[in-house]
């Protein structure tokens, strides 16, 4: 995705997603763990001072595909606000993101097949298929 001739996006559904690698990090504490962000992102080295730059969408948007952020009312992990901020980011950058929280529902909810949260994320990569 980071290249000269970048693989087209034209959907992307953030599911309790942490987009926002660097934001995140600091905003989700122990729920997923700074940690966690710090082993996917790496350390930063001499060739590469900052690990955020090739590794967090923030870093890479606008993205130019339509967006669609999904967050649980109750999710500790994700929390809803995180989502908004990143909807807000991306339509800020130009592109089309609109934010949704599901009511009643965690982190794990949202993708357990047949719970309500996920028969609506079906209803949006169907809509975003056609």
């Amino acid at each position: 995705l980071a290249s000269a001739d970048p693989l087209p996006i034209a959907a992307v559904v953030s599911v309790g997603g942490l987009p926002d690698l660097a934001a995140d990090k600091a905003a989700t504490g122990a729920a997923c763990g700074p940690a966690v962000i710090d082993a996917l992102v790496g350390p930063p080295t001499r060739s590469r001072p900052d690990p955020y730059a090739d590794t967090s969408p923030a870093e890479r948007l606008p993205i130019g595909g339509r967006q669609e952020i999904v967050n649980g009312a109750d999710d500790p992990i994700a929390p809803p606000w995180l989502g908004r901020a990143w909807a807000d980011k991306a339509r800020a950058a130009g592109d089309r993101a609109r934010f949704t929280v599901i009511p009643a529902t965690g982190h794990v909810e949202l993708i357990a097949p047949g719970s309500a949260a996920w028969s609506r994320e079906a209803d949006m990569i169907e809509r975003l298929a056609r």
